[in-house]
């Protein structure tokens, strides 16, 4: 039920215990949807400078659920109705991805400019983060991901760099 102008600019989808949370492009909103209801309701995340942002990516673990935007990373406490930063900011962020292992959560973007990347890691829920870039090349990260392997897979402009662990040893 997103109008089509809505629709066809979605960017990522999670699904929480009792919602359905929906980016859509630029328009500076995410959708939701709570479960049992037609309607979607319009959101917005607002950075701790006012800007409004639209999420790239999201990642959902019950009632938490992750976001990352061109401005940065915000976590919601409640299932996505509201998010706030969670300390982890960068102005122009091209590629948000995030992936998680047991209590850990990793979270991956490399800046528009394609000179910075980063991985970050919370293993408190996003409570506290630390650098995870350990001796991963100097390239762009278009995605990270979790296997089944248990190993951390990251896709960067020269190819797929897997860790030796879910350390941070690449």
């Amino acid at each position: 039920n997103l109008p089509s102008n809505i629709a066809w600019t979605i960017n990522d989808l999670v699904v929480t215990n009792n919602n359905l949370i929906a980016s859509a492009g630029g328009s500076g909103f995410y959708y939701l949807r709570p479960k049992g209801s037609p309607e979607w309701i319009e959101k917005r995340i607002q950075t701790p400078q006012g800007i409004y942002t639209t999420p790239n990516a999201f990642l959902s673990t019950g009632d938490i659920v992750f976001s990352g935007s061109r401005f940065g990373i915000y976590r919601s406490l409640d299932e996505g109705n509201t998010f706030d930063s969670v300390g982890i900011s960068a102005m122009d962020m091209s590629v948000v991805s995030f992936a998680k292992d047991k209590n850990r959560i990793y979270a991956g973007y490399t800046r528009s400019s394609g000179n910075d990347f980063f991985v970050w890691f919370s293993d408190d829920l996003g409570e506290s983060w630390k650098s995870g870039n350990g001796n991963l090349p100097n390239k762009n990260i278009h995605a990270i991901s979790d296997l089944a392997l248990r190993r951390l897979v990251v896709a960067t402009d020269d190819g797929i760099f897997l860790s030796s662990n879910l350390g941070m040893t690449w």
